[in-house]
């Protein structure tokens, strides 16, 4: 029979294998960690187009919609409705009025955390 001298695995060997694996679940939970916040992210632009719809609609009813609520999830958006913007290619032919709908984040008002719907309507 032979006789091996290594009898097992060094200290070394272990603590190198031990780093590895846990480089590899740190991976995993980071990016595990980055899809929960663009999924939470896509869900939040969900509802601020929901809100800047149900705004729009209101306005183009001829009820005068309050721009910011006290009720979640829409306490954390800021409204602004703008009916002064006219697009003279449309505007040449038709007596139309743009109305536009710019919903955004008060925690983070920057330009690309904001919704904007419009559409036209005919002029009063």
């Amino acid at each position: 029979m032979k006789h091996s001298t290594e009898q097992g695995l060094t200290l070394l060997e272990v603590i190198l294998a031990i780093s590895i694996f846990m480089m590899g679940v740190g991976f995993i939970i980071k990016s595990d960690a980055v899809s929960y916040k663009y999924f939470d992210k896509g869900q939040v632009r969900q509802q601020m187009m929901f809100y800047a719809a149900g705004l729009l609609e209101a306005e183009i009813e001829g009820i005068s919609p309050p721009v910011s609520v006290d009720f979640e999830p829409f306490s954390n958006f800021h409204a602004v409705i703008d009916t002064s913007g006219t697009d003279d290619n449309v505007n040449r032919f038709m007596n139309l009025e743009k109305v536009e709908v710019t919903v955004s984040l008060t925690s983070s008002p920057t330009a690309t955390e904001s919704v904007s719907l419009f559409t036209y309507r005919v002029r009063r």
